[in-house]
């Protein structure tokens, strides 16, 4: 039994359960209604009925009749405004309180389109009593090129807005995003600061939905109208919506605002939230001293609250808050929750603490109960430098870490007190002893390395040899084998300092270099004669010792690369050159750039050394020293075009990595690096040679080619790799080459072409060319392009009459993405050409949800268009998915069978179950069953979950198009639930057809 059958039987079946009624006199109201033929020339008649007895009943019955006759019909329409908007209130509540049906609705937003104003005017009133539904009618409306349509639209949309005002704004951006109408745009301006006044929080909202430059441009064009006013509520959407694009449109909306928001955003420095506070933070140092005037005043009157967070964004602005100054300075001395924040602001503003040496030295004292105060005081008095040295014997003091009543417990003050004393320099000797206890008894790491930078520091800054510096040398050993990367690095710092000005602790450190048991101390002296540049010359032989006799790689490697900061010597040379033989690659790299350090000096010794010493591993330190060198290593060219020819391996290709280093001067050896690309197979030497290629410039161009023409595909794309690189100057040569006979060559130079936009015109050009490799690389290459590509490519569809090429240009558009919705959306108004309109509909499908935003203008299509164009349509809204489900269902109650089977040909295609769920709650009437059936049919790759789900739905009708829709999918997976179902069901119809989808199902 077919499925037209079976709908027959139930429909018969509902018919059939219908009661019969008593008959109603005909002389009564109701009776002389119910003579009345359902056509439009009853209305009259019935009108003077109403007229006559407007009781509920006669009421009733008349809103009756009118809803049973066409919509469509001017006059049914007529009268039924008449009805809705009678002068017995009675009637008119009546008529309003009716539950429109789609064909009502359908014809009511037609005529607002068309009617009088009085008739517009009403219908605008019915129809936003539907609700947030109803948008997307004024919407259309306010693209009316009429201003009372416009002023309709307005009211209404507003009047809409107080339902759900995030929901109208972001509609009305899309709306102005792909429409580019000046009046439109204004018009929607006025409707967005309307709501924004009323509801800036609805405003706010939708930042994080920002998507486009357009919305965002608006919106804070809008929210900047409102000044400072905006700013609280601004900040309170970014602490309880964290989302960047908020704080991305907030930090623009700020900076357009300036300076005069700073009050408002001052209670808000407090907070811990990190969008937040990356955003004030931000704000206020864009503002930078021109914050002042209305951060001084707050500071000198306003409450401690209101102090407090002013300090915060003094802080916050830096050097640049310096004019704050003598304000900071009398907080500072105040016992109060304001003193810490005011010493971070003063640390904050650099060494202008100077002027307040003594105030900070006061407040270290006497901050007995603060290690947190003591703590920034002691950073600011490190920012004044050698002006802070009258807190040099209370810091002394402080750093005593035996029993002692006035030492520093707190190791953050104790690093602090650290950094003070090295930055006052050679007035801070005499602390020198309390540095070196800190060395030897401190067990804090942090502590260690801020005393040994704070030696470093002293000793840098005093010449001549000092005695005090000799107790902290062993110390500083040490911290080599006690302490990590940080500590060392440190210590070795100030060893190298102290060595500079001392012969006995250079002989120390050369005598521990050679005997201490530890590698570690040892890898830390190398690290200090390294620090002392060429003042380590009197370690030189020590240190060559070192390099040939200790088992320690990584020692080697260390004395290897502070003989090169030491200088260039003949002996230093030599051991570099020995130990360029060295097993452990580790130290051959240190030497290598070791002698590089020592400058073209080096030339003749590794030449000869190149000679002498035959060994691969030598060969290349030795290359790769030349190489470090750079353009200076120009005289050995001679030389490196003779390796170049005669050596192979890794030697070779460090001798062509040398040749790149060596820059455009060392092009002669082009002709010989390109026979290397014709002959070898070599992936890697292939890669070398490109990056010297591209190292050489412009004179590489011509060679590479000619590498073109090679069989070679690796040559070949050694050249195209080349030619990329240099696109920019190469860019003559290149284009001429598009019009190349070889399809595969034109592909692989057009994203090279294509690397820059002033191409795109050439590009454009290809796009008839016949080979599909070259299609691809125009549409990779071209959407990469972006924005300055759609509107050429939207005008060569417009005027093509070639299917390939339009093919090409969708592909293109689809590729690029959102931002070329209004451009094709705009052409399609325009009507354009069967071609050219094809190609648009299929792109707006293909991009999928990315072009949400031309749902209703497809809509509109398809409800005007007809036959194949309305089938592409409804494919393309239906590919662009579940955004477009509720608007589709709308269209399944239409009059017009084509816009129905439209309706659910686009449903279909969303291949969504969403859809599926939506089909079947439509179900409203059994005449719908069978347009619905068929939709879930065709998309039973993702229907048989849903039907099983709502095999139990209290409406029969659903139940009956579940069942018939699985027995004609036929899917195994869905006996259980039938079998079920069929248990409990009560209507025989629908038993009947489960039983036979349960048959389908074995």
């Amino acid at each position: 039994m077919k499925m037209v059958l079976w709908l027959v039987l139930i429909l018969g079946q509902l018919i059939l359960s219908q009661e019969p009624t008593e008959p109603i006199p005909a002389d009564t109201p109701l009776g002389k209604i119910a003579q009345l033929k359902k056509e439009i020339t009853s209305i009259p008649n019935l009108l003077e009925i109403l007229d006559q007895s407007p009781d509920k009943a006669t009421t009733e019955a008349a809103v009756a009749f009118i809803f049973e006759l066409d919509p469509k019909q001017p006059a049914v329409l007529s009268a039924f405004l008449k009805l809705a908007f009678h002068e017995k209130q009675e009637v008119a509540e009546a008529t309003k309180i009716q539950k429109l049906k789609e064909e009502w609705l359908l014809a009511l937003r037609d005529q607002l389109k068309i009617g009088t104003l009085e008739e517009k005017n009403k219908i605008a009133l019915l129809l936003v009593a539907q609700g947030l539904q109803e948008v997307s009618t004024f919407l259309e409306l306010l693209q009316s090129s009429d201003i009372e349509d416009q002023k309709i639209a307005k009211e209404q949309l507003q009047q809409l807005s107080k339902i759900s005002p995030p929901f109208v704004i972001s509609r009305l951006l899309e709306l102005g995003e792909i429409d580019p109408n000046p009046v439109l745009g204004q018009n929607i301006g006025i409707l967005l600061q309307n709501i924004g006044q009323h509801n800036s929080a609805a405003l706010l909202s939708v930042l994080k939905d920002l998507s486009t430059e357009y919305s965002r441009n608006v919106v804070i064009q809008i929210l900047e109208g409102f000044g400072k006013a905006i700013v609280g509520p601004a900040l309170e959407q970014l602490r309880s919506n964290p989302d960047p694009e908020v704080q991305k449109v907030l930090k623009t909306l700020f900076k357009k605002l300036g300076v005069k928001i700073v009050p408002d955003i001052l209670p808000f420095m407090e907070e811990h939230q990190a969008l937040m506070q990356n955003l004030l933070e931000e704000t206020m140092k864009s503002f930078g001293t021109a914050a002042l005037p209305e951060l001084i005043p707050i500071l000198q009157d306003g409450t401690m609250e209101q102090q407090k967070v002013a300090l915060r964004a003094i802080a916050v602005l830096g050097t640049d808050a310096r004019e704050a100054f003598p304000v900071i300075k009398t907080f500072i001395t105040r016992r109060n929750e304001l003193q810490y924040q005011s010493l971070i602001a003063l640390e904050n503003m650099g060494d202008v603490s100077k002027a307040a040496v003594e105030e900070l030295t006061s407040v270290f004292r006497t901050a007995t109960r603060d290690y947190l105060i003591r703590s920034a005081a002691a950073d600011c008095l490190a920012n004044a430098g050698p002006a802070a040295v009258i807190a040099l014997p209370l810091f002394r003091e402080r750093l005593k870490l035996e029993n002692d009543e006035f030492r520093e417990t707190y190791p953050e003050v104790r690093r602090s007190i650290c950094h003070a004393i090295g930055n006052m320099g050679n007035q801070a000797i005499p602390a020198i002893p309390q540095l070196v206890t800190c060395l030897v008894k401190e067990n804090d790491e942090t502590v260690v390395r801020a005393a040994a930078e704070a030696i470093g520091k002293i000793a840098a800054a005093t010449e001549g040899t000092v005695r005090e510096f000799q107790e902290a040398v062993e110390p500083l050993i040490r911290i080599f084998s006690s302490y990590g990367a940080k500590e060392i690095q440190t210590a070795a710092q100030a060893l190298g300092n102290i060595a500079k000005s001392s012969s006995s602790v250079t002989y120390r450190l050369t005598r521990s270099l050679r005997l201490h048991d530890e590698p570690m101390v040892r890898v830390g002296i190398a690290t200090a004669f390294k620090s002392m540049g060429k003042a380590g010359q009197p370690a030189v032989s020590s240190l060559i010792l070192s390099l040939k006799l200790d088992s320690n790689d990584i020692v080697r490697q260390e004395v290897a690369a502070a003989l090169g900061e030491i200088g260039a010597s003949v002996d230093a040379i030599r051991a570099l050159i020995e130990a360029a033989r060295d097993e452990s690659f580790l130290v051959r790299s240190a030497v290598a750039k070791a002698l590089a350090r020592m400058g073209p000096t080096i030339i003749p010794h590794v030449l000869a050394a190149i000679r002498k010493f035959p060994q691969e591993e030598a060969r290349i330190t030795f290359v790769q020293a030349l190489g470090y060198l750079g353009p200076e290593a120009f005289p050995t060219l001679q030389d490196m075009l003779r390796y170049l020819t005669y050596w192979t391996g890794p030697a070779q290709k460090e001798v062509i990595r040398t040749l790149g280093q060596i820059g455009p001067q060392a092009d002669p050896a082009i002709p010989a690096l390109i026979e290397l690309l014709k002959k070898s197979e070599d992936e890697e030497l292939h890669q070398l040679v490109q990056q010297t290629l591209v190292q050489f410039g412009p004179n590489s161009i011509g060679p590479v080619l000619e590498l073109l023409k090679e069989k070679s595909k690796l040559a070949q794309q050694s050249a195209i790799f080349v030619l990329d690189k240099l696109s920019e100057v190469a860019m003559p040569s290149l284009l001429k080459l598009l019009d190349s006979d070889d399809p595969m060559l034109v592909a692989q130079l057009i994203p090279i072409v294509g690397k820059t936009s002033s191409t795109l015109d050439e590009l454009l050009r290809k796009l008839s060319h016949p080979n599909e490799s070259v299609k691809d690389a125009l549409v990779q290459t071209i959407s990469r392009m972006g924005q300055i590509a759609i509107p050429k490519l939207v005008q060569i569809i417009v005027g093509s009459s070639d299917v390939e090429v339009c093919n090409t240009c969708r592909k293109t558009l689809v590729k690029i993405g959102e931002p070329t919705v209004p451009y094709i959306l705009t052409a399609l108004k325009d009507n354009p050409k069967p071609l050219a309109k094809t190609t648009f509909v299929m792109a707006l499908g293909e991009l999928g949800p990315k072009a949400q935003k031309a749902i209703l203008i497809l809509l509109g299509y398809l409800t005007s268009w007809q036959g194949k164009d309305r089938e592409l349509v409804a494919e393309s809204i239906g590919k662009i998915g579940v955004a477009a489900i509720p608007y589709l269902l709308r269209l399944l109650s239409n009059e017009d069978k084509a816009i129905q089977e439209a309706a659910i040909l686009a449903l279909e295609q969303t291949k969504s179950p969403v859809a599926i769920e939506y089909m079947l709650k439509s179900l409203k009437s059994p005449r719908w069953l069978p347009r619905v059936i068929q939709g879930i049919v065709n998309m039973k790759q993702v229907a048989v979950p849903v039907l099983t789900n709502s095999l139990n739905d209290p409406n029969e009708h659903i139940r009956f198009a579940c069942a018939a829709a699985l027995m004609e999918i036929m899917d195994k997976k869905a006996k259980d639930a039938l079998l079920q179902q069929e248990k409990i069901e009560i209507n025989p119809m629908v038993r009947y057809m489960l039983q036979k989808a349960i048959e389908a199902s074995k």
